[in-house]
């Protein structure tokens, strides 16, 4: 073993494998996970589970009937009055890895407890602030699909799409009520939003209702959106906000040809000018993605100053991120985008909505 490292060649080809391993394991990690969570079978009709009926209650995991998230909130957050004048249809991530099915069933525990414990305190509460907010469950396709064979992920996303659309119509027609909306989304969700935007888009009455749409942590362009612009000020309207947080020199979870959109959620443009930790107002992080023995809801506590953040590439790089409450990395700093900038995006919902509503006055 001695000789077999003295042999400077093969003491390099020793750097250069444990290199190439530092390099790829985000990959291996990645790999192995989806390999773990891989469904038992093939995509099957038989198999999909049954579908919500969205004009009951249970089909919904927020509405104002059922949970105002704004109570949750830290008591320094002012709440809009009356911020019932606008409402959000909020589409969840993904939080389904059971092998037993491609679609998720109502009744999924673990995913059901994820979306309660992370995800409506993490995410969904940051826009009930400003409006009322609708987030439905649905039949989310499982993780596996992201990366499945193309007929199986297909699938899987249309019987999630069907839920998302049918939940929207119903959120249209009987929540609604002809207020301004704010769409918004994370990963899976900001793929079924960005499907949704386009069908929002050819309805010119509809379009003109939104106040602007949250696409966060998922794949998109210009491309994708038009003729839809992006946000380029705090106050734009109309308009379409995303971005994809990653470490620097860290793996990025998406790439396309085409360039993503980056807006920063610090300065609210596209620009690639560096925000230090400064201008972030607040964020919320968690220590895991299990729930474990947690019991109850928040109350959500913010810790100021978390992480600066710059657009290149069409990723936003975060720096500065020094605290222990952001330590979930599979995707890179997937599972933060809305955390990392909580108080951030809450007060941009709420220079949104009072711009829309000024603007509409005017009119």
């Amino acid at each position: 073993m001695t000789k077999f490292f003295s042999n400077r060649y093969n003491f390099l080809l020793i750097i250069l494998i444990g290199v190439s391993i530092l390099w790829f394991l985000p990959q291996i990690k990645i790999l192995s996970v989806m390999i773990y969570i891989m469904p038992w079978h093939n995509f099957s009709e038989e198999k999909v589970p049954k579908k919500r009926d969205y004009s009951k209650p249970d089909s919904w995991l927020v509405n104002p009937s059922l949970l105002d998230l704004s109570k949750f909130l830290p008591k320094e957050k002012i709440i809009l009055n009356p911020k019932n004048d606008i409402v959000v249809f909020f589409v969840h991530p993904t939080t389904f890895i059971n092998r037993n099915n491609w679609n998720q069933p109502k009744d999924d525990y673990e995913a059901n407890q994820i979306l309660k414990k992370r995800i409506l305190l993490n995410q969904v509460a940051i826009f009930s602030a400003c409006c009322e907010v609708y987030a439905p469950a649905y039949r989310q396709a499982t993780l596996y699909a992201f990366v499945a064979q193309k007929n199986n992920k297909e699938d899987a996303f249309r019987i999630a799409y069907q839920d998302v659309k049918n939940s929207f119509e119903y959120f249209d027609q009987n929540y609604r009520n002809g207020r301004p909306f704010i769409l918004a989304g994370h990963s899976q969700g900001s793929m079924h939003a960005l499907k949704l935007l386009k069908e929002v888009r050819n309805n010119k009455q509809l379009f003109s209702d939104m106040v602007a749409a949250y696409l966060v942590g998922f794949s998109v362009t210009k491309s994708d959106i038009y003729p839809t612009e992006v946000c380029e000020k705090p106050d734009s309207i109309n308009c379409v906000v995303a971005w994809n947080s990653v470490e620097e020199r860290g793996f990025v979870t998406f790439q396309r040809e085409e360039e993503l959109i980056c807006v920063n959620p610090l300065s609210w443009n596209t620009s690639e000018k560096a925000l230090s930790s400064f201008y972030n107002l607040g964020g919320v992080g968690f220590q895991q993605w299990s729930i474990n023995q947690e019991k109850t809801l928040g109350p959500i506590e913010l810790e100021a100053y978390v992480a600066g953040a710059r657009c290149k590439n069409g990723n936003l790089l975060v720096t500065d991120l020094t605290s222990s409450n952001f330590p979930v990395r599979l995707f890179s700093l997937h599972a933060y985008d809305y955390g990392l900038f909580f108080s951030n995006i809450l007060n941009n919902t709420k220079v949104r909505s009072v711009n829309f509503l000024k603007a509409r006055s005017h009119l």
